[in-house]
């Protein structure tokens, strides 16, 4: 579904550029494109690819939790390699959403599977 909201939002976007025109670019460098690119296909379309087969191998409902950790690990490696201040307000709040995806994880069921008859059918009980 992103890879196609990509491709279909492309005209729209060369039509602005054209119409709007592209700010002037003054420092232009190699390493500039280069994290463009990266920043284009890397992590907008090649890594919904990574996620989504983690999604089917994992499970989505178990997967999926760890998508809420996502805030806290920005604020953390923001920190770590930019030198961005960290807030004890939402670095607190990141914990606690940290410990109640730990929770969820640990607190799992497995569901119990309903006999099943020699024709593919599962064994109801009618109240006849």
């Amino acid at each position: 579904m992103t890879s196609w909201s990509l491709l279909m939002a492309a005209p729209l976007i060369i039509i602005l550029l054209v119409v709007l025109g592209v700010p002037p670019i003054k420092s232009l460098t190699p390493m500039v494109i280069l994290a463009f690119i990266y920043l284009g296909l890397g992590s907008s379309l090649i890594a919904f690819f990574a996620w989504y087969r983690a999604l089917a191998v994992g499970g989505i409902a178990k997967v999926g939790q760890i998508q809420l950790l996502q805030p806290i690990l920005t604020m953390l490696f923001a920190s770590v390699m930019l030198g961005e201040p960290i807030n004890p307000a939402i670095m607190t709040l990141g914990f606690l959403v940290a410990g109640t995806v730990f929770l969820a994880q640990k607190s799992r069921v497995t569901a119990v599977k309903s006999p099943v008859i020699a024709g593919g059918r599962p064994i109801v009980e009618s109240s006849r």
